[in-house]
């Protein structure tokens, strides 16, 4: 294992790293340490100095020899790298279950929204003459970590079901606090909107797909003021539809680590905890809850968790409640098992209905 932290991280000082190091040690487990000048956290470590090394790590780490012709490269998905992980991570399985069905190469090109390093999006789309409609995709990660590359076999796929596909970056919650992500979502939007042509794009039929933390933007995207004006729906694979709610089941007894990480991030998220005392922490929270924004003209919603799901369906059925209320189209799925956000596209089927509902809203 390689763990590389900052001198001066205000997050997670480099102590998380000496501790996890020498039980690791202890286990017989080669560990590797580095801390670095500079008050770096997560992603933002990755300099010109320490991707090199990382990358040399990595290297040093997974060289194999290549798979014989026959066999496909990717590991099987019952060992899928992202199956392993104490905290889940929200991005989909083996890119096999996105495999285009057509031998069409979509575009591919990467596109600054915004000035911030963190507001760009990748564009995957198909040139022709009439218009298609557009997909956004939003990945999640605790608001803290994640990139729009995650989900690149995600969205070629979509491409090649006739959606210009456009994966977003947004601003983390160390980049800045709420709510500078919804606002880079509602910007990209914008963004694409006005950039119709140059995708070949209907700008009035455009659809939504987040996960996770990235479901619970698309979901504010789509209770934002009247979100039919940007949106035709918006599908949520685990969304963090409230945060509050994130917060108390991540301090309650027998928390997972994931549960404890999502309370973690949704308090840098806010820059509080929740506060009763405090209007200004206490608006700050109701502003991050999606359905304290529910109203008539919200965009139609398809709000997907499984059984044992580190973010519970509570979330999303709360929220529909409140649109149901609005006279807004919601519909929550509860699936079997533990799958969590891009995850959940291993359960039989869900894909394929995921792709009938956009088709019957876009």
């Amino acid at each position: 294992m390689y763990l590389l932290t900052a001198q001066q991280d205000p997050y997670v000082t480099a102590g998380h790293a000496d501790d996890l190091a020498a039980a690791l040690l202890a286990k017989g487990v080669s560990v590797t340490t580095e801390t670095v000048p500079g008050s770096q956290s997560g992603g933002h470590l990755l300099t010109d100095v320490t991707k090199p090394k990382t990358l040399a790590w990595i290297r040093a780490h997974t060289s194999s020899p290549a798979p014989p012709a026959h066999q496909s490269a990717d590991p099987p998905l019952a060992v899928h790298p992202n199956h392993r992980r104490t905290v889940p991570n929200d991005a989909p399985p083996a890119a096999r279950l996105f495999l285009r069905p057509t031998a069409e190469t979509p575009i591919e090109t990467t596109h600054a929204y915004g000035e911030h390093a963190r507001q760009q999006l990748d564009a995957y789309y198909q040139p022709g003459s009439q218009p298609q409609p557009a997909l956004i995709v939003v990945h999640g990660g605790h608001w803290y970590e994640g990139d729009k590359q995650e989900w690149a076999a995600t969205a070629r796929w979509f491409a090649g079901q006739g959606y210009a596909t456009f994966s977003i970056n947004y601003r983390l919650n160390t980049d800045a606090p709420w709510p500078a992500q919804r606002d880079d979502v509602n910007s990209a939007i914008t963004w694409i909107r006005q950039n119709a042509t140059t995708f070949a794009i209907d700008p009035n039929r455009i659809v939504m797909l987040g996960s996770s933390a990235g479901g619970h933007l698309a979901a504010m995207a789509g209770t934002h003021a009247n979100g039919t004006d940007l949106l035709r729906g918006v599908v949520a694979l685990s969304p963090v539809a409230d945060p509050n709610l994130g917060y108390t089941t991540g301090q309650t007894e027998g928390a997972t680590a994931a549960q404890v990480k999502l309370r973690d991030h949704a308090t840098l998220l806010t820059r509080c905890s929740p506060d009763p005392s405090s209007a200004s922490c206490t608006s700050q929270w109701t502003d991050t809850t999606a359905k304290h924004h529910a109203s008539t003209g919200d965009t139609p919603m398809y709000l997907i968790h499984s059984q044992q799901d580190f973010v519970p369906a509570t979330h999303s059925t709360q929220l529909c409640e409140a649109l149901t209320q609005a006279h807004v189209p919601c519909t929550t799925e509860t699936t079997t098992g533990s799958h969590h956000g891009g995850a959940l596209f291993q359960v039989p089927g869900l894909r394929d209905k995921v792709l009938t509902w956009l088709k019957a809203h876009d």
